[in-house]
């Protein structure tokens, strides 16, 4: 992961399409891999899309399927499982307004060093790679 990606991460800022397929391109091929085949994306992948919606949380206090999916370069339908099961996990304080297609996310929580959201990220990944076959 090169010193500007680093910073995206540990700042908590949106990563470019640009900025996922060179962090990719620098996996390990197990994190390139999806879970299963049903799975729409890869690990890495996943990660990235979590990330992203955090960054999203700390910019917006509501924010509609249709520009999460855009920030997230996905469908609105893979979007809202992705923040459901998220919300679900206890892992993004948010609110799903169906009707509407709106999610409301909580407030901000108080910053976590550069060095705790480089781990958390890190973690969240072994998380998932210990779930491999």
């Amino acid at each position: 992961m090169c010193i500007r990606d680093r910073l995206k991460v540990a700042s908590g800022k949106l990563l470019s399409a640009e900025d996922k397929e060179r962090l990719i391109s620098t996996l390990d091929a197990d994190l390139t891999r999806r879970l299963d085949e049903e799975d729409v994306l890869s690990i890495a992948e996943r990660a990235i899309a979590e990330h992203n919606i955090e960054a999203l949380g700390r910019y917006y206090e509501n924010i509609r399927f249709s520009s999460i999916a855009k920030h997230l370069q996905l469908d609105e339908e893979q979007s809202e499982k992705l923040l459901v099961k998220m919300i679900s996990e206890g892992r993004l304080k948010a609110v799903i307004d169906s009707r509407s297609s709106l999610v409301t996310f909580a407030a901000e929580a108080p910053r976590a060093d550069e060095s705790e959201m480089i781990l958390n990220f890190a973690t969240r990944l072994e998380e998932v790679v210990s779930k491999l076959p």
